[in-house]
């Protein structure tokens, strides 16, 4: 079934790639039949369909209709807003990233100002449209996402545009507080109710390890040595048992730094998210190490009890830590994925835009 299910994603990405090629190679050509007309033709057939793709997020469109009429990077619609504004408004950052492919023009492009004087980092400021805001699980990433973006505008403004104040008298950084104030609240109450709950599942891990470190498998004899301290798989219940209890110790650390944060804008951006990302990722590995001590602890009883059973017991053994990477691996990364936007910005291609 998981390889009906693999082919059938397989040949579903094909036909959307095959559907992409022949959709973009119809976008060149009526591009083409579009720059013979003259430029008044063309700027009211191309800059709807220009700032539509800076909306939607289809850099492609973009990169065709510039390579073909270089002059449409420089189209405004009615509120002065050209196509990386309006990537910005959206948060596109796949058609944002294309200004890393201008030459010189960049510098001009980034000091673009719409007509109530905001440049691109006032826009940045501003709250997204609500259906770019759900595609990020949790209010305290989709605020550490915010901060990303506006980190990477501010490193490319001018440095006098930081400090600029639009009509309103406001400079980017009080639009940035002021509309995501809520959001912020949002994000702050989600971070200490996470990490609190996820401390208290470390804490029970943890006292479950310290148990098994007390009681382990196969008793003691009358000196309190363990009987089973001559195998081997008694030493990696030892060693498995002791890693549980020591990352969970770990994880418990981390989420109480997380509730006992600041809650600051900066702390959004970087500390708070890596904190998170550790102590779930920790966690995880002590549930993981946890389930091996138990699994080890299965193997030592059925043994002891049949010594003829080592071979089914190490199957079962093998097969429940191969179970266990099976279902947590895939979790941790979507987890750890979520969190970070490794690579977002910069550029993506060779290709000169203008």
């Amino acid at each position: 079934m998981t390889v009906i299910l693999l082919c059938m994603k397989c040949c579903k990405q094909v036909r959307e790639r095959n559907l992409k090629e022949e959709a973009l190679k119809l976008v060149k050509e009526i591009c083409k039949e579009i720059s013979e007309l003259d430029d008044s033709k063309v700027f009211s057939l191309l800059q709807q369909a220009l700032h539509d793709a800076a909306k939607l997020g289809i850099p492609e469109i973009i990169e065709e209709i510039v390579e073909t009429f270089p002059p449409a990077i420089w189209f405004t619609d009615k509120d002065n807003y050209n196509v990386f504004q309006l990537a910005i408004l959206h948060r596109q950052e796949a058609v944002f990233n294309l200004i890393f492919q201008l030459t010189d023009f960049r510098f001009l492009i980034t000091g673009f100002i719409d007509s109530e004087d905001n440049n691109m980092l006032h826009l940045v400021g501003r709250l997204p449209p609500s259906h770019r805001l759900s595609l990020v699980s949790g209010p305290a990433l989709l605020v550490q996402r915010e901060m990303q973006w506006y980190k990477e505008i501010e490193k490319l403004v001018h440095p006098a545009q930081r400090v600029a104040k639009n009509k309103q008298g406001k400079t980017p950084k009080m639009v940035f507080t002021e509309e995501h104030e809520q959001l912020m609240k949002d994000g702050a109450k989600w971070m200490k109710s996470t990490a609190s709950s996820t401390a208290v599942f470390a804490t029970l891990i943890a006292a479950v390890a310290f148990a098994g470190c007390i009681h382990v498998p196969g008793d003691t004899n009358d000196n309190g040595v363990p009987k089973l301290l001559h195998q081997r798989v008694f030493i990696i219940f030892v060693v498995a048992n002791a890693a549980s209890l020591l990352l969970s110790v770990i994880s418990i650390i981390t989420f109480l730094f997380i509730i006992i944060a600041r809650y600051s804008e900066d702390d959004f951006h970087y500390i708070l998210p890596q904190r998170l990302m550790i102590g779930i990722g920790v966690l995880f590995g002590s549930i993981i190490v946890m389930l091996m001590a138990f699994s080890d602890a299965l193997y030592l009883v059925f043994t002891a009890a049949n010594p003829n059973n080592h071979f089914k017991s190490a199957v079962v053994l093998y097969a429940v830590i191969l179970f266990i990477l099976a279902i947590s691996i895939p979790v941790v990364y979507k987890i750890l994925r979520s969190m970070t936007a490794l690579n977002m910005f910069g550029k993506k291609n060779d290709r000169i835009l203008h």
